[in-house]
């Protein structure tokens, strides 16, 4: 069940991610949902941690280091975005980390539910 959340947050998030980096208008209201889905990528990512950590011990821990460097990264997009100093350097990074962090979100998981 913490597996479809995750999931589903993960897809809803790249949406509002992206919004929140890209729109200058009503760009606060997507920032504010991104955030609230980092809480709820906490909690979900902690349940399916310590369900998961016997299978890949390093690579878990590497997600969940990786994933809090992100949100901080995230964090840093946001407040060049607010400050009109955002560049495309800056959001070509954020993206880049974001399909890392999926891909190695999906290694850890170890392909389900797809596979």
């Amino acid at each position: 069940m913490f597996l479809w959340i995750h999931l589903l947050i993960a897809i809803l998030f790249i949406f509002t991610f992206i919004m929140g980096l890209t729109r200058r208008k009503n760009a606060f209201i997507y920032q504010m949902i991104s955030r609230t889905f980092y809480l709820i990528f906490l909690i979900t990512g902690g349940f399916l941690f310590f369900k998961a950590f016997h299978r890949a011990p390093m690579l878990l821990s590497f997600k969940a280091i990786f994933a809090l460097i992100f949100i901080v990264a995230a964090e840093y997009g946001f407040a060049k975005n607010n400050s009109n100093k955002m560049n495309k350097h800056i959001l070509w990074i954020l993206m880049l980390m974001l399909i890392l962090l999926i891909i190695v979100g999906f290694l850890a998981a170890g392909g389900r539910p797809f596979i």
